[in-house]
């Protein structure tokens, strides 16, 4: 997902003028380029594999546990 100005820029579909500021913002500062490195970086670990599996796991931990108070 892109968070407009956190990890990425949300421009209009077909606007060029919104696409092509967005494009100077980042190309003129450093820092802004590389905070949003970071956000996009964050914004990626609940879905990377490990993560995925984790959660799967935690999911079947608690249907086994309801299964075994039945």
């Amino acid at each position: 997902y892109v968070f407009d100005g956190k990890n990425g820029f949300a421009c209009p579909p077909h606007d060029v003028d919104a696409f092509a500021t967005a494009i100077k913002k980042l190309a003129s500062s450093k820092e802004l380029r590389d905070s949003m490195r970071h956000a996009c970086i964050e914004a990626v670990k609940p879905f990377e594999k490990q993560h995925a599996l984790e959660v799967m796991w935690s999911i079947y931990d608690e249907a086994l546990a309801k299964s075994k108070r039945i």
